[in-house]
């Protein structure tokens, strides 16, 4: 990456976030940011890409785990250090490499150096999906990938389901783990049905983690050499720190993942710098039998091929709108969009997760004021725009979501033009 993206470090005493953030500016000549809020880190990750994530892992560790999620989604590929305090929960299970508190300057700056030239530590989704199982939860995550989507469901901590548009159970899990470029939404607190077995569901994913775990370690002198400048071995921050550091020092032994007794263990072939990387689906032959379906649980049906192009067709019909500026189709258990058309200046999938919280929030206060009544539309006034969301009756967790130009729109056509499109689509 370029020197200049900067470090982000994300601890609840700034103080010591500061002191974190001097200490690697001045050694490492990087640019660091510094902050204690966890939500105002993930609005700055959408905003900026990171060269490294410095996370704090508190005693409740939901926080940190949304700003992983954020930068799994945002910028994919970008590593993240974890800081475990005393009272923090035991993260064995976890490839993202980890620092124990009290660390010293040396080994903060070590670690700093070692996951910066040696490319481990992204967040990985079976990272997301373990973190789920370790801390209790329950309910379910939608998991989209470039050309397929699918869902993940716990209970108490226990992996419990995986479906996808065409496979369900095991074979479903197996699938979403080898899909590249993911994009994962916040835990649905509705608790799915179970389609497979959560000794069998764990294993896939210790596997997986073990694959990516198991990379070559340079040695010190390797670094060294990559760390090279054309001008001079020592032209380079990151040179200068191992010219600091003793030559007999082990800088960059990392500790492989402990699996509990009994995990699935299948060998990964590394031979010098290059790593051979096996797939989850080669081996599901090896695994235990279990059906992909429970008795009495009916398989998903496919989603049709055609359903893109419905949907797209639908949202077209949208531009003819005096004053139209974007429009999107929403699932509001996820967060995520079925499908999307212009936004100009709005980043359509912010706004996609937050409005489902906005229609989430409205349901549950009919609710609990006893009203017999359902949204018909939700407007939403702003200064120059209006936003419009109105729920899909024949899928009341869809909605529509559109965006017009307050002083060149009509809301009753705008409302007429919904009503059409949400009467003609077929899903």
């Amino acid at each position: 990456m370029e020197q200049d993206t900067p470090i982000l470090i994300v601890d609840h005493d700034l103080d010591r976030a500061y002191t974190s953030a001097d200490m690697i500016r001045q050694r490492l000549d990087l640019d660091v940011f510094a902050m204690h809020d966890h939500a105002q880190a993930c609005a700055w990750i959408q905003r900026n890409e990171p060269q490294l994530v410095l996370l704090e892992v508190p005693s409740s560790p939901t926080e940190p785990f949304e700003v992983l999620r954020h930068l799994h989604n945002t910028w994919p590929g970008t590593p993240a250090i974890l800081t475990l305090s005393e009272d923090s929960p035991r993260l064995n299970l976890l490839s993202l490499p980890q620092l124990s508190r009290p660390f010293t300057e040396r080994e903060l700056l070590r670690e700093v150096h070692y996951v910066i030239r040696s490319g481990i530590g992204d967040t990985l989704l079976t990272d997301l999906l373990m973190s789920h199982a370790q801390f209790g939860a329950s309910g379910s995550v939608h998991i989209r990938s470039l050309d397929d989507h699918g869902e993940v469901g716990f209970a108490s901590g226990e992996l419990i389901h995986a479906g996808t548009r065409e496979l369900i159970g095991r074979d479903a899990l197996a699938s979403i783990l080898s899909w590249r470029q993911t994009r994962v939404s916040k835990l649905n607190p509705l608790i799915p049905r179970t389609t497979m077995n959560t000794e069998d569901a764990e294993g896939l994913l210790r596997f997986t983690l073990k694959t990516h775990h198991s990379r070559p370690v340079p040695s010190p002198q390797t670094l060294a050499d990559t760390t090279q400048d054309t001008e001079s071995p020592s032209s380079h921050p990151l040179q200068a720190l191992l010219d600091t550091l003793d030559d007999d020092d082990e800088l960059f032994s990392y500790p492989p993942i402990t699996l509990d007794e009994g995990a699935l263990d299948i060998d990964v072939i590394v031979t010098g710098d290059d790593i051979e990387t096996l797939d989850v689906g080669a081996f599901l032959g090896d695994l235990p039998s279990f059906s992909t379906t429970n008795p009495g649980v009916a398989p998903r049906t496919k989603e049709s091929p055609f359903m893109s192009n419905n949907i797209n067709a639908s949202l077209d019909k949208f531009k003819s709108l005096n004053g139209y500026v974007g429009v999107s189709l929403v699932d509001s258990e996820s967060g995520m969009m079925l499908g999307s058309d212009g936004g100009g200046s709005i980043n359509m999938e912010v706004a996609a997760a937050a409005n489902s919280e906005v229609i989430k929030s409205k349901r549950q206060a009919i609710k609990r004021l006893k009203l017999k009544e359902d949204i018909d539309d939700i407007l939403i006034t702003l200064n120059n725009q209006y936003h419009l969301i109105r729920p899909f009756r024949k899928r009341p967790a869809l909605f529509f979501y559109l965006v017009l130009d307050r002083s060149r729109s009509n809301l009753a056509l705008a409302r007429m033009e919904l009503s059409d499109v949400e009467e003609d689509l077929e899903l």
